[in-house]
């Protein structure tokens, strides 16, 4: 649904852009119809973000936060009877 929503807000932006640009300016040039067409992408992609992050915030799903992993604590070396550090067996 995404998908098809983007599709259709991209369409209708750049329909309306492009009808204020030929009120304002009638010779538009192709190049500038390009950059419409670019600029209502970026403006459908921000919005779709927009929405999906305000249906997280309604729904609680953003609030979840993993939780942590006990820090391991260093294994230390040890020691033999006189409190010397005790050689490793190889």
């Amino acid at each position: 649904m995404d998908k098809q929503l983007k599709k259709k807000l991209e369409q209708k932006l750049v329909h309306s852009m492009e009808g204020i640009l030929s009120g304002i300016n009638a010779t538009a040039s192709a190049g500038t119809k390009k950059k419409i067409k670019e600029a209502g992408k970026m403006v459908a992609k921000k919005f779709l973000k927009t929405v999906q992050a305000n249906k997280k915030v309604l729904t609680g799903k953003e609030n979840h936060v993993p939780a942590k992993k006990a820090a391991k604590k260093p294994v230390m070396p040890k020691r033999d009877a006189n409190g010397k550090f005790a050689k490793k067996k190889k």
